[in-house]
């Protein structure tokens, strides 16, 4: 019996479980790389306000340059994913692939270099505390060492999930888990004779934990007999053409990544004007509904998979109902997470921090993002639905929309405007999400409209 003809809610629960099979390896992978932050947020904060100040703002630069270039790098995975989908393996074109996609990871490792190491002037113009900037810099010049690292890491990652073999990414990032805590201890407390480098001591633990991230994949992918028909992995001849596809792909996801982390980058420097206490307090909350949206992200690397191996075989009836069943997921979890941050607050914040008084302001804004997850978690699943049917270009600009013509705005006007203060600002948070999530579905329930093909 082909799956169009069986009940309706086996179909959903075989999905279900496709899903959850390719997915949960992902969500792990992204929980895993979150709960490094969430170690280098700890340690900061019981060292001092100070340190974790500097945390908060150095990853709020770090991060939106880091998921920008994942994002170019993604464009490997559906394009591996229709080519796995097409000949159900991943051969000689998934390796051209691939080893163009290096020149990719290259250049956004210089650039996101040079970037790292040139804001000062930025946190300048953003009116930062000058008792911040130093260890900011410092920071950010330290983590910048761990770029061709990541970018390295990404190419090699974005294979394996093309191919639908999540799990070597899960087991890498638990691994890098207890280097990081140990890196951390050494660097940012002074053990082992080393000097105590507080906030700057952390930038260096997570360069060394990146090199050994890049070391594990790449160990992995030339000894795994799943691989064996790639060849070399290397830095071959540019390919511009191929090159050009993969940026013409890549580019839009980047940017539309981009945004979104930029928004919450805006909101994060905008903080700094309040001081120590407000910025601690919100790299808290960001941190903590951080890691409850690594499990939607994770979610949405596996939808783009299954539908783009449902589109690289021709099969857009299976593409749309697969892009829908993992849609649906994905807004139950985030629904789950929301009532955790509504009716535990306090308890998850004194997990972070003794301090009373960032106790206070970071269980309020706690309560603001219980909001925005349901939300947060349909426009991450839409957007890996478009992305596997290598629809890129229009969610960008709906993006653009979302968070920079509502969502900055919105925090601007209620935060600095209007003084409504730390939860001001994240009321625009709320906002340019929630337009996210409502254009991003329906462009995803527009383009996917079934032509007649038979479901498999």
């Amino acid at each position: 019996m082909t799956s169009s003809r069986q009940p309706l809610h086996r179909r959903i629960r075989r999905e279900i479980l496709a899903l959850l099979g390719l997915g949960l390896p992902l969500m792990g992978a992204q929980l895993a790389q979150m709960l490094l932050g969430f170690t280098d947020t700890v340690m900061a904060g019981y060292l001092s306000a100070a340190d974790l100040a500097i945390v908060a703002l150095g990853s709020a630069i770090w991060v939106p340059a880091m998921l920008g270039s994942l994002g170019v790098l993604m464009a490997l995975s559906p394009t591996v994913a229709h080519q796995f989908g097409a000949h159900g393996s991943a051969g000689h074109a998934s390796g051209d692939s691939l080893r163009q996609s290096l020149w990719i990871a290259a250049l956004l490792a210089l650039v996101m270099f040079l970037l790292l190491r040139n804001m000062a002037p930025l946190l300048r113009l953003a009116q930062v505390s000058d008792a911040l900037i130093p260890g900011v810099d410092g920071y950010l010049d330290a983590i910048s060492w761990g770029c061709p690292a990541i970018t390295l890491f990404m190419a090699l990652r974005f294979l394996n999930e093309g191919c639908g073999n999540a799990r070597p990414v899960l087991v890498i990032n638990l691994l890098s888990l207890p280097a990081n805590l140990a890196a951390n201890a050494v660097l940012m407390y002074g053990l082992l004779g080393f000097p105590a480098l507080g906030a700057i001591g952390c930038g260096w633990a997570s360069a060394l934990v990146l090199g050994l991230q890049a070391l594990l994949m790449i160990y992995y992918v030339r000894n795994s007999p799943r691989f064996r028909a790639l060849g070399p992995i290397r830095l071959p001849s540019p390919d511009f053409p191929a090159i050009r596809a993969l940026l013409a792909l890549g580019l839009p996801i980047g940017a539309s990544i981009l945004l979104e982390a930029g928004l919450f980058a805006a909101v994060a420097i905008s903080m700094g004007q309040f001081g120590q206490l407000p910025m601690a307090a919100h790299q808290i909350a960001a941190n903590f509904t951080g890691m409850a949206f690594m499990l939607p992200l994770g979610l949405s690397g596996a939808i783009a998979v299954r539908v783009g191996q449902a589109a690289g075989a021709g099969n857009r009836v299976q593409a749309r109902f697969r892009g829908f069943c993992g849609i649906a997921l994905a807004g139950g979890m985030m629904s789950l997470s929301a009532t955790l941050m509504l009716l535990a607050p306090g308890t998850i914040t004194r997990l972070y921090t003794n301090d009373p008084a960032v106790i206070a302001i970071a269980t309020s804004l706690l309560g603001l993002a219980a909001l925005f997850q349901f939300s947060d978690g349909l426009q991450v699943a839409a957007a890996g639905a478009l992305r596997g049917l290598k629809d890129t270009r229009v969610p960008m600009w709906l993006t653009l929309c979302a968070y920079w013509s509502l969502g900055f705005p919105v925090s601007y006007y209620f935060g600095l405007r209007l003084d409504y203060g730390p939860g001001g600002l994240w009321i625009g948070l709320i906002s340019g999400l929630t337009a996210a999530a409502v254009m991003l579905n329906l462009r995803f329930y527009y383009i996917s409209r079934p032509s007649g093909e038979p479901a498999q």
